[in-house]
């Protein structure tokens, strides 16, 4: 079970396999994860005051302890609401990107519920499987059509035009093998017809669903219209009064900005993220968007605003103890200060980074960093300590099996030794 303090899945899961012999010696298992059903929610943590929030911290550690997971040999399987689902897309989107599978139980409608759905008796066994957890998306299209012929007018209606447009949308995006416009365009129908069927007053449904639909269109690349949901999703959360919502619709914005280098306006939402954050005290929340703001930046070679930024970040880091979060940004000083020729005090920021990295065991920050000071090294012509950054490197590579980057940084060694 995950700590409801430190939800660091990375580390939960070394912890286990460190003390159990079976699992050290390389035998066969599947690791559970449980308990991030009790990581405090943005709005508890603003009702108690809390500086930092663990749900922050949660997707924190999931985006930037990624490539680590490499190292593990076995099934993991973390058990999330659907809420956190959504999140998780927006919020550590490399390590989403990384899923082998999403396995959806829900939970089951009360018996009355059931009964007035005026179903026919030929689809008894859609109704069962509505009862208990799954609807796999031939039931689902099967509900749909029975509501349509029977039931036009159920308020069950639009939930289940959603439900079927999410499906299409999973569909796609969890195989890459084969050509899935045809299930993203089913997904962009079911989930327009879920929205026109919404009350214009349920504005948390609202805002799910625009939420939805931009996601959609951000898996088409199609970025200047999955700004235009998002804003119907912002202000239908902003209605809501859901202030969790209504921050990772702005973050959602800017990055979609990003996409399309409008990087003015991704600066300009993640101001009025951050202001957010600090409204309500979430400090984690805060340092995170600085390290964004630093990186967009950083690319537009605004030196001085970027390094003004990381060093906030860090400080707050360091506040709410998330070394996760300073190591890479101690990473991007150093490639800020490399950037200017300044190698002597990126080597410093590296070093602290690869130091921080080392010990929470986030193999693949310290491999970087030790990629980026080896080049550091070669300007500053200090060569057998670039050899022995490269092989560094090299072994950490190895170690979490990522044999591309491997191959890559023993080209660059070739070249120099």
């Amino acid at each position: 079970e995950i700590s409801q303090t430190e939800p660091n899945v990375r580390k939960a899961v070394g912890d286990v396999v460190a003390s159990e012999e079976y699992l050290r010696a390389g035998g066969a298992a599947v690791v559970t994860v449980l308990g991030l059903e009790k990581i405090s929610s943005f709005k508890s943590a603003m009702a108690n005051d809390d500086p930092r929030s663990n749900v922050e911290k949660f997707f924190g550690y999931l985006q930037w302890t990624r490539e680590s997971f490499g190292e593990l040999k076995f099934p993991i399987v973390i058990w999330v609401s659907n809420e956190l689902v959504k999140k998780n897309v927006r919020q550590a989107p490399d390590f989403w990107s990384w899923r082998q599978d999403v396995f959806e139980f829900k939970a089951g409608l009360k018996n009355n519920q059931i009964l007035n759905l005026n179903l026919p008796v030929q689809t008894a066994d859609i109704k069962n499987n509505l009862a208990s957890e799954t609807i796999p998306l031939p039931d689902l299209l099967n509900l749909v059509a029975s509501l349509e012929q029977d039931n036009p007018n159920s308020p069950l209606l639009s939930s289940m035009y959603l439900r079927t447009g999410q499906a299409f949308y999973q569909l796609a995006s969890n195989d890459h093998t084969v050509d899935r416009s045809t299930d993203i365009q089913a997904a962009k129908d079911y989930l327009l017809l879920g929205l026109v069927c919404l009350e214009s007053s349920d504005f948390a449904e609202l805002a799910s669903a625009f939420s939805d639909l931009a996601e959609v269109h951000i898996f088409q690349n199609e970025f200047v219209l999955a700004q235009e949901f998002y804003g119907q999703a912002l202000e239908n959360y902003q209605k809501a009064e859901d202030r969790q919502g209504e921050v990772d619709t702005l973050q959602a914005i800017g990055d979609a900005q990003r996409r399309i280098h409008q990087n003015t306006a991704a600066l300009e939402n993640y101001q009025k993220t951050i202001e957010i954050y600090r409204q309500v005290g979430a400090r984690l929340g805060e340092a995170n968007t600085l390290k964004a703001i630093g990186d967009v930046q950083q690319f537009l070679k605004q030196s001085t605003a970027a390094l003004e930024n990381y060093q906030q970040a860090i400080e707050i880091y360091r506040q709410v103890g998330d070394r996760l979060g300073e190591a890479n940004t101690l990473k991007e000083l150093g490639a800020l200060c490399a950037a200017e020729n300044n190698y002597e005090q990126a080597l410093t920021y590296y070093q602290q980074g690869a130091e921080i990295s080392h010990q929470i065991q986030d193999f693949y920050t310290e491999a970087i960093i030790c990629h980026y000071a080896s080049r550091s090294l070669i300007e500053l012509e200090q060569i057998p300590a670039a050899i022995e950054a490269y092989k560094r490197s090299i072994e950490l590579f190895t170690q979490i099996n990522m044999p591309e980057l491997v191959a890559e940084i023993q080209a660059e060694l070739k070249s120099i030794s």
